[in-house]
């Protein structure tokens, strides 16, 4: 047998190896992640008031930061900044084994203030955030902001 024949031999064999532990690795995170750090139910939680018109998240937050509190253009571009960080404007995110909960990623165990429905509540927990900062005078509450 031809050297250029072994080598293409061994490097086929090697390529299938290396795709079959692929998906052993991938399948083995899964698992392990749905074993040893389960997602949380979010029926434990009432649901919070839905959107009811076809604006996007983005738009809510930017209307209540502008027509209800009157915050600064670089106030709320921070402000969407932190969203975008912490849940991607996912207002059912949830982080920190199920502890962080919804768009601004509140941390029920620290911030015995609000509910966990309400932190899934796009007006509810965005309220709740501004009044955060305009209490303490920045957003280092959240990590997203330092």
């Amino acid at each position: 047998m031809k050297t250029t024949t072994k080598i293409r031999i061994i490097l086929s064999i090697g390529l299938i190896i290396a795709v079959i532990g692929t998906v052993i690795y991938f399948n083995f995170n899964k698992w392990l992640e749905h074993t040893f750090f389960p997602v949380q139910a979010q029926a434990t939680y009432q649901a919070p008031r839905p959107i009811i018109d076809n604006r996007t998240v983005q738009e809510h937050i930017w209307d209540i930061m502008t027509n209800e509190y009157h915050l600064s253009l670089m106030e709320k571009v921070k402000a969407m900044a932190i969203v975008d960080c912490e849940s991607k404007f996912n207002p059912w995110a949830i982080g920190d084994n199920g502890k962080s909960l919804g768009l601004w990623q509140i941390h029920t165990g620290y911030h015995k203030d609000i509910t966990p429905s309400d932190c899934f509540d796009v007006y509810a927990s965005t309220r709740w955030a501004i009044e955060k900062y305009q209490h303490n005078g920045n957003w280092n509450i959240w990590s997203c902001a330092r």
